[in-house]
């Protein structure tokens, strides 16, 4: 098929055969129009970026595919992860588990194939399809379920049909690099610094993956990080000049979120970069929060408290939605002493208690529940790799485990205070390089470790 000239078809409506292409502006280009091109003041600069038609790799065809089963029970665009060639469906993490394991289609778990993740490329889904082109990619539009470079987002966000997603698209896609369980390369944060620095016992830590900053809140002294050279950038004192924990970070409205605990009740702040600083009061009837969550694509706030989760909206800090009871007035769960939640990559939630983890969706399907070999006791914060799906929490250490509770790794050494059963231990992820936070309130320090 003729590739057309861009220019000629948008000025004078001519099918014009394109000879060259510039990836800068992502046109196509007749002779006639490429020496304009180059010659503009505009466009000058793009000769290195412009190629031959002839010389470009074939299209590559990509579709994608969303799981058969979310689509028709919930009627979830969820994407699919395998695809299983004797049911001729697709499916995502959670319900390929169920096919293999159901008596019905576990026979079929020999056959089924995994479906590439455009995700996890990293390279812009558009340069692929139209031009052949592994261009890196800096965004990720949830809404579309594709990378995009910076060329493709800005038309993305031009775009009348896709204009209406910018919310839902993430400014960086990430390297993905799961950490290595060695607990290697150990650094103290604050070590290097060219002044007397040291921590009086810090509260609770969190990654703001978008600027790779550390947070670290230090009782009432909130302190910000460069995760790259582990040197202090920023610092700022908590207003009310109280205590903080179960710190989040926003990433849709890039501000840091946490608890303020009042004994019987709560106080949640919000602090954007631009210092914009909101408070919500928590309700005292829902009782102590457990931990909290913030979602990544729309800013959703997520409390685990009374046996229960509650959404709150990002804007308002009013509960939302509930997941508690069912219709029959039953604990959804099963079990009200979860202590640890957190948002897994198909961004369902993911509840960790001391013998058992539950995963469900937004409506509170339960879509897998895991009864752990090895009881890990009162857990604290939950975090969970991109890669690889590993959990890791804290109870008298730092404890990781695969998606099915099993492959069981304990780390523990003079950092932790066994005396606190994790109490006052808190862990960050970086996916970006693979490293590990860990803050010890007892040691009055965060280590990184690699």
């Amino acid at each position: 098929m003729m590739i057309h000239c861009d220019k000629c078809w948008k000025d004078d409506e001519e099918e014009v055969q394109a000879t060259h292409h510039c990836s800068e502006c992502n046109m196509n280009m007749c002779e006639n129009h490429l020496g304009l091109h180059n010659n503009s003041n505009k466009t000058r600069s793009h000769t290195s970026h412009v190629k031959e038609i002839s010389f470009l790799p074939p299209k590559v065809e990509i579709s994608i595919k969303y799981c058969d089963k979310c689509l028709k029970d919930e009627e979830e665009e969820v994407i699919a992860t395998h695809s299983c060639p004797t049911c001729s469906m697709n499916f995502c993490e959670n319900h390929i588990n169920l096919h293999n394991n159901s008596n019905k289609t576990k026979s079929h778990a020999s056959s089924v194939v995994e479906i590439p993740a455009l995700k996890n490329t990293c390279d812009c889904a558009k340069c692929l399809k139209e031009h052949g082109e592994s261009i890196a990619a800096g965004y990720w539009c949830e809404q579309c379920k594709v990378n995009l470079c910076e060329n493709h987002f800005k038309l993305h966000n031009k775009s009348t049909k896709t204009s209406s997603h910018t919310h839902k698209v993430l400014t960086t896609v990430a390297r993905n690099v799961p950490f290595s369980l060695e607990y290697e390369d150990e650094k103290k944060l604050g070590e290097n610094e060219d002044f007397n620095f040291e921590f009086t016992g810090p509260n609770a830590i969190c990654l703001d993956s978008k600027h790779g900053k550390l947070f670290v809140s230090d009782r009432s002294t909130i302190f910000e990080f460069d995760t790259k050279t582990k040197l202090m950038v920023n610092h700022f004192k908590e207003p009310q000049d109280r205590d903080h924990y179960h710190t989040c970070y926003d990433l849709r409205d890039d501000a840091l979120v946490y608890v303020i605990d009042r004994c019987c009740a709560s106080t949640i702040v919000k602090i954007s970069r631009d210092g914009k600083m909101t408070y919500w009061e928590n309700d005292e009837d829902m009782g102590i929060i457990r931990s909290m969550a913030v979602d990544k694509h729309d800013g959703t706030i997520y409390l685990l408290q009374r046996g229960g989760i509650d959404f709150l909206c990002p804007d308002t800090g009013k509960v939302i939605k509930s997941l508690r009871e069912n219709l029959q007035g039953q604990n959804i769960f099963g079990n009200t002493d979860f202590a640890s939640l957190a948002l897994n990559s198909n961004n369902d939630l993911v509840l960790l208690s001391e013998y058992e983890m539950i995963v469900c969706n937004k409506k509170g399907k339960i879509l897998k529940k895991v009864e752990l070999k090895t009881p890990c006791g009162r857990t604290g914060r939950l975090v969970i790799e991109n890669e690889t799906g590993r959990i890791f929490t804290t109870q008298y250490g730092i404890v990781s485990m695969n998606q099915e509770g099993q492959e069981w790794v304990d780390y523990n050494n003079e950092f932790f205070d066994v005396s606190t059963s994790g109490k006052g231990i808190d862990i960050a992820l970086d996916c970006e390089n693979g490293e590990l936070y860990c803050s010890s309130r007892s040691k009055t320090c965060v280590l990184s470790f690699k």
